[in-house]
């Protein structure tokens, strides 16, 4: 599947944006988000994955402590 990754703030604003990449299903995979630039709080990732006909959307809650 081709995966890309979307970091949002909770008004929805983009915060980083990763491009798409190959992933293969049934493994673990790591993105590394370098979130030095912004303020402690709440963010979402939007994780959308694509490939043989199908797509799937989740998002992930994400607290950033500094």
């Amino acid at each position: 599947a081709t995966v890309s990754v979307t970091i949002l703030d909770l008004g929805g604003d983009i915060v980083a944006e990763f491009p798409p990449r190959a992933a293969a299903g049934g493994a673990d995979h790591e993105i590394v988000w370098d979130a030095s630039g912004v303020q402690s709080g709440v963010y979402f990732a939007r994780v959308e994955a694509t490939g043989a006909g199908t797509s799937a959307v989740s998002v992930v809650k994400i607290a950033v402590v500094k």
